[in-house]
C-alpha cells in the first residue's frame, strides 16, 4: 500500500500588477463517485496579495475525510474602461504534485512576457 500523497491547503501570492481571480478546486474523482461534490473556492488576489485557501473536508458517515487540492485556476481579472469589460482571456490551472502529504502549498503568479502571467510554486 502506498502512503498517502496529496495536498490538504493552498496560499497564493499575485506578483503581477493587476488583480487576479483564483479559484482552488478540492476533492477527488472517488470522493465524486462516493457521492459528493467537488468543493470549489474562489478568491481575488490584488497585486502584492497573498490570499489562502484553507484545508477542505467531507463529512462521510462517521469521520470527516480530507478533500485534496486538486487544481488551482487563476484569471487575470477583467478591467473596465469606458463601460466595456476587457480581458485578454488568460486562464490557467496548475495541478499540484504531492510526495507525501503537504499541510500548505505555496504558488506565486508572476507576469510573464508571451503568457500574460504564469502560476510557479515556490518551494
Amino acid at each position: 500500500m502506498q502512503p498517502p500523497q496529496y495536498v490538504k491547503a493552498a496560499s497564493v501570492t499575485n506578483n503581477c500588477a493587476f488583480a487576479v481571480q483564483i479559484v482552488a478546486i478540492f476533492g477527488t474523482d472517488e470522493q465524486v463517485q462516493a457521492g459528493k461534490e467537488k468543493i470549489h473556492v474562489k478568491m481575488t488576489a490584488e497585486p502584492a496579495e497573498c490570499v489562502s485557501f484553507p484545508a477542505q473536508s467531507f463529512q462521510m458517515e462517521s469521520w470527516e475525510e480530507v478533500a485534496p487540492l486538486e487544481a488551482v485556476e487563476v484569471e487575470e481579472v477583467p478591467k473596465s474602461q469606458h463601460g466595456n469589460v476587457q480581458s485578454n482571456g488568460n486562464r490557467l490551472s496548475y495541478a499540484p504534485q504531492a510526495n507525501g502529504i503537504i499541510d500548505v502549498l505555496h504558488l506565486s503568479v508572476n507576469s510573464h512576457e508571451s503568457e500574460g502571467f504564469v502560476v510557479r510554486c515556490k518551494e
